[in-house]
Order: structure tokens, then C-alpha cells, then sequence
């Protein structure tokens, strides 16, 4: 399972097709909307807690793993179940890859 943070507003692309965005976060729940080809007519918006999934087409599961508060910030990590062959992005780096925008080494330090 890849777990990404997100905050409200904040998107993961998967397969370059769908997206998933975090519209609201509360304390013990979370507002997702899908849009894209998710099997349905896209756009759905819909409350989640932690620990409960939402099943994209047949083999992509999405979890909200949990809901955290961090000083005045809310943040959700999100579990993302996909095969290997199906890309999962959170949707800043998926516009850098589609624009080919050279991507920074997290390892490599500026000084």
C-alpha cells in the first residue's frame, strides 16, 4: 500500500485518469470527490472515516488510513492499493512529469 498526506485541496492522479481530491477534512471524517473515469459519471463527492475505503474500477482501493491535526493544519494520509503497472501521483508531481519539468532529488541537499 503507497500512503500519501494530503491536505485540503490537495489531489493524487491515479492511472492518469482519475482523481482523487481532499475537499474538506473534519475532525472524525474526511469530504473526497472523484472525478475522471471512475466507473461512474466522475465528479462523486462523499464522507469517509478512518479505516473505510473507497473501490475505484475493479483493482484500486483507496483507504483513509488516518486524519491527523497538526497544529492549526489538517492532514489525511490516504492508502492507495493498485497493481504495479497502474501510476499513483500526487497531482503537483504529475504535472511536473506531464510538463517534463526536471524533478528535484529529495536525498540531495541545497545549500
Amino acid at each position: 500500500m503507497l500512503v500519501l498526506s494530503r491536505k485540503q485541496g490537495e489531489s493524487i492522479v491515479i492511472d492518469d485518469s482519475v482523481e482523487v481530491t481532499v475537499v474538506a477534512i473534519h475532525e472524525e471524517e474526511v469530504s473526497l470527490r472523484l472525478s475522471g473515469s471512475v466507473g461512474s459519471d466522475g465528479g462523486d463527492t462523499m464522507c469517509k472515516r478512518c479505516d473505510e475505503t473507497i473501490t475505484i474500477r475493479e483493482n484500486i482501493v483507496v483507504t483513509v488510513v488516518c486524519i491527523r491535526r497538526r497544529r492549526d493544519k489538517c492532514i489525511v494520509r490516504l492508502g492507495i492499493e493498485a497493481p504495479l503497472e497502474i501510476p499513483v501521483h500526487r497531482r503537483e508531481v504529475y504535472e511536473a512529469l506531464k510538463s517534463g519539468a526536471p524533478l528535484r532529488d529529495p536525498r540531495k541537499r541545497r545549500f
